[in-house]
């Protein structure tokens, strides 16, 4: 039962942070963007 309930506490850590990577990378890529087309 423990097992069970940390592999849960696990993977939900793991999905929340592979969310907040995602936003951080769509972001990044948007300032990447930006800062090229700043230096056209």
């Amino acid at each position: 039962m423990l097992f069970k309930d940390s592999i849960i506490l696990i993977w939900d850590t793991f999905r929340r942070s592979s969310k907040l990577e995602r936003t951080v990378s769509k972001n990044a890529a948007a300032t990447a963007t930006e800062m090229t087309n700043g230096f056209n």
